[in-house]
């Protein structure tokens, strides 16, 4: 279902969250998805979740969610008129954003962490 290999970024969670959002907000009757939601609503949310992270909420934004989601796109092989269009991007700077690997990042904090192997005698 998620072609990045990232289970939490899976497009039917996504719609699950924005649905039961629309519904606190009393937004469910408008035509579009994210229609009468003010972006600083959404930027409250971020950073109140940056907050429960445990990271500086000064350092996230609206701005978080459009690169967060043309990494996204582009590590699930979209390519970049999609992502320009859906996203309205005018560049193609969100190609120069670093993309992450699920496989090249699965094990690093616990490389990380560990103690370097022990090295081996050289032959003289």
């Amino acid at each position: 279902m998620h072609r990045t290999g990232y289970s939490l970024l899976c497009p039917l969670k996504t719609l699950h969250h924005i649905y039961h959002g629309r519904r606190e907000l009393e937004q469910v009757a408008h035509e579009h998805l994210c229609a009468g939601i003010q972006s600083i609503v959404i930027s409250r949310e971020v950073k109140k979740i940056a907050v429960q992270a445990g990271v500086p909420a000064t350092k996230y934004s609206t701005h978080s969610i459009r690169r967060g989601s043309a990494t996204a796109l582009l590590s699930g092989a979209a390519n970049s008129l999609s992502i320009k269009l859906l996203w309205c991007w005018m560049s193609s700077c969100f190609e120069d954003y670093p993309v992450p690997s699920m496989v090249a990042s699965l094990h690093l904090s616990a490389r990380m962490v560990s103690p370097p192997p022990p090295s081996t005698p050289r032959a003289s």
